[in-house]
C-alpha cells in the first residue's frame, strides 16, 4: 500500500472517531441534573396520638439547568449490617405497618432554577388510634429536566434523587429491649479466634427486640491478661446510630494495641434508652504471629526428633542384648 493511501485511511479513521465523540459529549453534559437535601434525617420522638408535628426540608438545585424535583414517600428497611437504609422503590408493594404513608401531609413537587433552594414544609398528622411505637419513611426528591409538559404522553427520564429519612415515635406502651447477639474480633472484615496478623476490628452485633428505635451505647475495653491495652465508646456518634425495630445492626470499630503476641479479651457493657438495662459480654482471641508459629513448629519437630532418638537409643540396646547366640 502506498504512502498516500496510508494517509487517506488514517484521516478517514480520525474523522469517524471525531464524529462518534460529539454526540457522546453532548449526552454526558445533558445528564448532569442533581439535587441537595437538608437535613438528611429528622427525628420526631414522643408524638402523642392525635397530635400534629411540622418540620421542613430544604431542597437545592445544584446544576446549571432548571429541574423539577418530584416528591415521593418511600418505605425503607435496614441492610442488617451497617444500619444503612435500603429504600424500597416498588410502587405496587404493600405498605408495612411502620410506614409513614398514613401520617404525611404537604408532600409536593417543586420547580427549581439553577442554584435555587426551596424549603418544603411537611407535617406528621398522627391518627388518634395509632398504635405506639416506631414509624419511618424516606422523603425522596427525584430530579427531572425542567420545562416538561405534563399533559403530553412523553415519558420523563429521572436522572438523580436525594432522600431525607423521617423517624417518628408514637407515645404509649414503648418496649425497649436489645440483644447482643455476637462479638467478634476481625482482620479486615474476616472474623476469627486466632490471627497470624494483628486483628484490627471489633464487630458487635445487636438486635432491637423492642417496638421503637434503639440507640445503644456503652464501653468496650480490650485487655491482655489483666492489663487494659485500649478502650472506646460504642456508637459514639452525634446523633447516635439507630436500630430499627426487629432489625440487626453491626457496630464495627477499630482495634488498637493488639499487635503483640498473646491472648486478648474484649469486654463490652451496652445500654440503651435511659440506661436502665446493662448488658455485658466478652470474647477472647489470640494473636500468634508467623515467626512464633514457625518457632513453635521447629520446637515440636525438635522435641519429636529428640524423643525418637532417645527411644531408639534406649530400646535399641535392649534388643541387641536379647538376640540369641549363634551355635
Amino acid at each position: 500500500m502506498s504512502f498516500k493511501r496510508h494517509m487517506t485511511l488514517l484521516v478517514s479513521v480520525l474523522v469517524c472517531l471525531s464524529a462518534a465523540a460529539i454526540p457522546l459529549k453532548a449526552q454526558q453534559e445533558g445528564t448532569g441534573n442533581g439535587l441537595q437535601i437538608s437535613p438528611t434525617r429528622t427525628e420526631l420522638l414522643q408524638v402523642n396520638p392525635g397530635e400534629v408535628k411540622t418540620f421542613t426540608i430544604s431542597v437545592k438545585n445544584v446544576t446549571q439547568a432548571p429541574v423539577i424535583a418530584k416528591a415521593t414517600l418511600n418505605d425503607f428497611e435496614s441492610d442488617g449490617t451497617s444500619g444503612e437504609p435500603k429504600i424500597i422503590v416498588e410502587n405496587n408493594r404493600e405498605r408495612p405497618p411502620s410506614s409513614l404513608e398514613p401520617f404525611i401531609q404537604g408532600l409536593r413537587d417543586i420547580e427549581l432554577q439553577p442554584g435555587e433552594a426551596e424549603e418544603v414544609e411537611l407535617s406528621i398528622d398522627v391518627p388518634g388510634n395509632a398504635a405506639p411505637g416506631a414509624y419511618y419513611g424516606a422523603i425522596r426528591f427525584t430530579a427531572a429536566p425542567g420545562g416538561v409538559d405534563e399533559n403530553t404522553d412523553r415519558q420523563v427520564t429521572l436522572t438523580a434523587s436525594v432522600a431525607s429519612l423521617v423517624l417518628v415515635e408514637v407515645s404509649g406502651d414503648i418496649r425497649e429491649q436489645i440483644q447482643v447477639r455476637k462479638v467478634q474480633a476481625q482482620r479486615d472484615g474476616k472474623a476469627g479466634s486466632f490471627f497470624i496478623n494483628p486483628p484490627n476490628e471489633l464487630a458487635v452485633e445487636i438486635k432491637n427486640n423492642g417496638n421503637s428505635f434503639s440507640k445503644p451505647f456503652g464501653r468496650v475495653t480490650i485487655n491482655k491478661g489483666k492489663k487494659e491495652v485500649s478502650s472506646y465508646e460504642l456508637n459514639n456518634k452525634d446523633p447516635r446510630g439507630n436500630i430499627l425495630p426487629g432489625s440487626v445492626r453491626i457496630f464495627t470499630d477499630k482495634l488498637e494495641n493488639t499487635n503483640s503476641l498473646g491472648r486478648y479479651t474484649a469486654s463490652i457493657s451496652v445500654s440503651h434508652g435511659n440506661g436502665g438495662q446493662l448488658i455485658t459480654q466478652s470474647v477472647s482471641f489470640w494473636y500468634l504471629p508467623v515467626w512464633f508459629l514457625a518457632l513453635l513448629a521447629a520446637l515440636v519437630v525438635a522435641v519429636g526428633a529428640g524423643g525418637f532418638l532417645l527411644y531408639k537409643k534406649k530400646f535399641g540396646k535392649k534388643r541387641k542384648l536379647k538376640q540369641p547366640r549363634k551355635k
